[in-house]
């Protein structure tokens, strides 16, 4: 399925750029970073602030934040996070609450995603999503998709569909629901459930969740956007095994 995007959606490089300020007050900066890993050792001691690394965003504000609204409405994403618009760039804040390892990896994975990759991710799911969700295709099944067509490099990210894979199940992922419906599941999670969720392995815990359910095979990615499936996205409970 080819989605058609508009001059205002961009794909870039794979580097972020963010200000960590810690409890005990020191700031740090990065700019063009590798990765996230200077807060990731103690997440919730700090107050993490996202802005893109070049100098234009990679989508329109409006679009960049109806994206984290439908993240903060499927429960993916923590409710105390800040979606705004900073010097005429998209931004995004993650307030020092003490949250656990995976609220915050996944926040900040899905917004490597929404300014790295603002037209193969951010721009087609919600593209997407505008057409199809009367239909009654889930936002995650939008999401789904475009994580599935997208190559990336899934070490700086908590998706393990999409791209090169550093674990064994690899591409296997990309052609079944069970996976997508993990992230649903998690987003059903209480918050304090979340936190005390063990592992500072993002991939692996989304792995575990699917476990538990039944194996839901699709033959062909495009099928990810049927309508019979959002069910399972809506309810993941009806896929437990």
């Amino acid at each position: 399925m080819e989605v058609n995007l508009s001059r205002f959606y961009r794909d870039k490089g794979d580097s972020v750029s963010y200000l960590a300020a810690h409890k005990d007050g020191k700031v740090s900066i990065h700019k063009r970073a590798v990765c996230f890993n200077s807060v990731l050792h103690h997440p919730g001691e700090y107050e993490i602030t996202c802005l893109p690394s070049g100098d234009r965003n990679s989508a329109p504000p409006l679009a960049y934040q109806r994206f984290f609204r439908e993240l903060h409405r499927c429960g993916v994403i923590p409710r105390g996070v800040e979606v705004g618009f900073r010097n005429r760039r998209n931004s995004l804040t993650i307030p020092q609450r003490g949250w656990g390892y995976h609220p915050v990896f996944i926040t900040l994975s899905l917004y490597r995603h929404a300014d790295c990759h603002g037209k193969s991710i951010l721009g087609r799911t919600m593209s997407l999503y505008g057409n199809l969700r009367r239909e009654g295709v889930h936002f995650l099944q939008c999401l789904h998709w475009s994580l599935v067509n997208t190559p990336f490099c899934t070490y700086h990210s908590c998706f393990n569909v999409g791209g090169t894979h550093p674990y064994e199940e690899g591409l296997s992922k990309a052609k079944q629901l069970k996976y997508g419906i993990a992230i649903a599941a998690y987003g059903k999670l209480k918050q304090c459930e979340k936190n005390k969720l063990t592992g500072n392995n993002s991939v692996m815990m989304f792995h575990s969740l699917a476990k538990g359910l039944k194996d839901i095979r699709v033959s062909a990615v495009d099928e990810i956007l049927d309508p019979k499936y959002a069910e399972f996205y809506e309810n993941p409970d009806l896929a437990r095994k």
